[in-house]
């Protein structure tokens, strides 16, 4: 799976389009920490500029107790004691009854910062998931295509040259060191890109190379973060994409690389059964000598 941090782990290709998996639970700990990671995307949409509905923009309460103060700036008439209020009326001969009204509305108050607090995260969560395509696309047409513009253009202006900082300063060709530190920032508005979608789905999503790129038969490490790797592979033919939950799932399910995936397994499979002769005999003997 790829985890958006440059590097790969081997699970199971996800076969459903990718959805959300955050769960609402009732527990402290796991409601303030799915409320932090709410929170944390709604701060990466804004400093990206991301089109997003405004809800999605806005901080959650951070805690029950928050919610309450939410409530009562919302509704002065939650700051009054009422209670003591329609006492003092009664002591005046007067009617309680408004009062009394408004006692028994904010009685349970602290209920209804609860119910503000849970309803708050749902609500996010189902409009996060409603609108994660549309998201993504934003992502893809602010952050991800011009970036991926810019490498094609510094590649191009740049024919035959290496990107590794590293070689470049061993060579003494400080020019060119200072050219791919000065770029290094394509690889990280790149890998942002992928950071920012990564958050829409369940971590499941986009789980092979085809949540990256568009052509089939792409072996190694992805490292999203790195110019070098950029570089390489869109010199070596491969077409980087950035696709929502439903492009992805399409071209994961295409003909070309249901195909390329096909022969892989075959492959694969030849090749186990090729081992498998000499890891019994081996195995006999080891028995052989206990």
């Amino acid at each position: 799976m790829i985890d958006f941090t440059g590097t790969n782990s081997t699970s199971n290709t996800s076969e459903g389009i990718p959805t959300m998996n955050y769960n609402i639970t009732n527990t402290t700990e796991n409601s303030l920490n799915l409320t932090g990671k709410l929170r944390k995307i709604a701060k990466a949409l804004r400093d990206s500029n991301v089109e997003a509905p405004e809800f999605l923009l806005q901080d959650l309460p951070q805690s029950p107790s928050a919610a309450f103060n939410t409530i009562r700036q919302l509704a002065p008439e939650a700051n009054t004691n009422h209670l003591a209020a329609a006492a003092e009326a009664v002591i005046n001969g007067e009617d309680p009854t408004e009062h009394m009204h408004n006692y028994a509305a904010w009685f349970n108050i602290n209920n209804l910062a609860d119910a503000v607090f849970e309803a708050s995260r749902e609500r996010y969560i189902n409009t996060l998931e409603t609108h994660a395509g549309a998201i993504t696309e934003s992502i893809r047409k602010t952050i991800f295509t011009p970036a991926l513009r810019k490498l094609n253009t510094l590649v191009k202006n740049n024919p035959g040259k290496q990107w590794n900082l590293d070689a470049a300063i061993k060579a003494k060709d400080f020019a060119h060191a200072e050219l791919i530190d000065k770029n290094q920032h394509i690889a990280e508005q790149l890998h942002l890109a992928y950071q920012l979608r990564a958050m829409l789905y369940t971590p499941e999503a986009f789980n092979n190379p085809t949540g990256t790129l568009t052509t089939v038969g792409y072996k190694g490490k992805i490292q999203t973060d790195n110019l070098q790797w950029w570089v390489q592979i869109t010199s070596n033919g491969h077409t980087p994409h950035l696709p929502t939950a439903n492009e992805w799932h399409q071209l994961h399910h295409s003909k070309e690389h249901a195909k390329h995936r096909e022969a892989e397994a075959k492959q694969l499979a030849e090749l186990e059964s090729a081992e498998r002769p000499g890891l019994m005999i081996d195995t006999l003997m080891h028995e052989s000598r206990q």
